[in-house]
């Protein structure tokens, strides 16, 4: 994912897609436009099919990351194209898709990474549509750190490890980072995304210690606070998170007091704020208020009348009137 655009103070987003063209200019729109002067690389697609693909991009002082989807194409380097030597690291949810470097070559699964140089001759080919997120690093940041870095390169990361699928979800939050994100902020991320993709691919003893200390932490937290989201019409126990992501339940607690909470606390805050929204929300008007309480995970009805109030110091009937007030 290298490029010559220069390194931003604060972070950068950009975004691209071949939607904006005719038909006909789809894929030279994407080779040119996109693939030539931001990712720095060539691409070659099928001729027969209707090109598309899309792509949204990040960028800070030490990281570059990108979103993609992508019709069937190869996507390979070329000496006039090369201008550094960074790392990628690309994981892609794709069946079917192949990778090589100098001669080299392997087909890793779905929802596996690959660390490949940006200073050597490879491609990564997409048989068939294929979403997937690359992400850069400078060389000197990650190489320090691997144990093995000539055996860690083109070595596929199966999806099914808890390092790779840490680091998948850890991802979201450079997609969520505000632009107004301060250098600071950016740092943080950024070490944190080295430290996952150390240990994804294999860190030295030391490195590893600090890995976990810092980026490995982050990113538990990240996924299981995602996961009470996303459940939270359901019943959550701090056992049955700890035992998804293979720690203790004490280990749950202690990543939420060192960010200030408790699970508890937290996933009462998520409930009740899905709650508020949703009393909000116009098409819920006609429903009973019970009925969004125990849908946004409240099975005692004085117990989320309590919490509500305390909440936002009004009742949840109180804040549907006063939408509908407003509505009127």
């Amino acid at each position: 994912m290298a490029d010559q655009v220069p390194v931003p103070e604060r972070f950068a987003r950009f975004h691209f897609s071949t939607d904006n063209y005719p038909a006909r200019d789809r894929i030279g729109a994407w080779r040119e436009v996109f693939g030539r002067t931001v990712l720095r690389l060539n691409f070659e697609a099928p001729r027969q099919q209707t090109f598309r693909a899309a792509g949204t991009g990040f960028k800070s002082a030490g990281l570059g990351v990108m979103f993609a989807t992508t019709s069937a194409v190869r996507q390979a380097t070329a000496r006039d194209l090369i201008s550094s030597d960074d790392i990628s690291f690309i994981i892609a949810a794709s069946p079917a898709w192949r990778t090589t470097l100098s001669g080299r070559a392997c087909s890793p699964g779905r929802g596996d990474g690959v660390l490949l140089p940006h200073d050597d001759l490879g491609s990564i080919t997409f048989a068939e549509t294929a979403s997937y997120v690359a992400f850069c690093v400078p060389r000197e940041v990650i190489r320090a750190r691997i144990a093995d870095f000539d055996a860690a390169v083109m070595r596929p990361i199966p999806a099914s490890t808890l390092a790779m699928r840490l680091l998948s979800g850890y991802l979201d939050v450079v997609r969520d980072l505000p632009l107004t994100a301060d250098a600071r902020a950016q740092r943080v991320i950024e070490t944190h995304v080295h430290d996952l993709l150390a240990l994804a691919v294999g860190a030295k003893r030391d490195d590893a210690e600090f890995a976990r200390q810092r980026g490995l932490r982050a990113a538990q937290l990240h996924a299981i606070k995602a996961e009470v989201v996303k459940n939270l019409r359901r019943t959550l126990s701090v056992d049955a998170v700890a035992s998804a992501y293979q720690i203790s339940p004490r280990q749950v607690q202690r990543l939420f007091e060192l960010d200030g909470t408790t699970f508890t606390e937290f996933v009462l805050h998520e409930r009740l704020a899905l709650a508020h929204r949703l009393l909000c929300a116009p098409d819920q008007a006609s429903r009973p208020i019970g009925a969004l309480a125990l849908e946004a995970g409240f099975g005692d009805l004085s117990y989320f009348n309590r919490s509500f109030r305390r909440r936002y110091g009004a009742t949840p009937s109180d804040v549907r009137a006063g939408v509908q007030d407003d509505e009127a």
